[in-house]
């Protein structure tokens, strides 16, 4: 384990300071702030193909909890990307999986994935569908999120870059047409 203990009656000092001469702060806690648990960092990967614009695409999610041990995980995609009511697992789930299940939260873009046993030790992958929006936005805001729960506390939380949406910039549809 890396990193202060909550307990172990420490203060934070938090200083803002302005670029002058006298570099006074021109804010601060005075110490009063308790020690708190630092979160692990979660390696999350996305892997997908070819994505068009309002289509339902499936992700495959491997994540890494290293140290955090979670018993589940809280996925967060871009603004935009919409995930099922009900179930986002793609396929069926089977005995050896870790994920257990996965449902929507409060806002469209947020899912939570149960997983099994005492906590994923170890790096593991699930299908899930998720409905991608209709134009890509900017490139900086296209970052999915992963935040590791253990018994109601955050434990880590780990981030990957999204994936493309392809345009069809070409494309045409030509009818014939018949007189009336």
């Amino acid at each position: 384990r890396t990193g202060p203990l909550a307990n172990n009656n420490e203060r934070w000092l938090f200083e803002t300071r302005r670029n002058t001469v006298v570099a006074l702060p021109v804010n601060t806690n005075d110490a009063s702030v308790p020690g708190f648990e630092l979160v692990h960092s979660v390696a999350l990967t996305l892997n997908v193909g070819r994505v068009a614009p309002r289509t339902l695409v499936d992700v495959e999610l491997i994540m890494d909890p290293g140290e955090a041990r979670p018993t589940q995980f809280v996925l967060y995609a871009p603004s935009g990307y919409t995930f099922p009511i009900g179930s986002c697992i793609q396929g069926s789930i089977l005995p050896s999986s870790k994920v257990l299940s996965c449902r929507r939260l409060d806002e469209v873009n947020i899912v939570e994935l149960q997983l099994a046993g005492e906590g994923l030790q170890v790096a593991a992958s699930t299908d899930i569908v998720v409905t991608a929006p209709d134009l890509q936005g900017d490139a900086g805001l296209n970052t999915w999120l992963v935040q590791a729960i253990l018994q109601g506390g955050e434990v880590g939380w780990g981030q990957a870059d999204g994936f493309r949406i392809v345009q069809m910039e070409k494309a045409e549809v030509i009818f014939g047409g018949v007189p009336a």
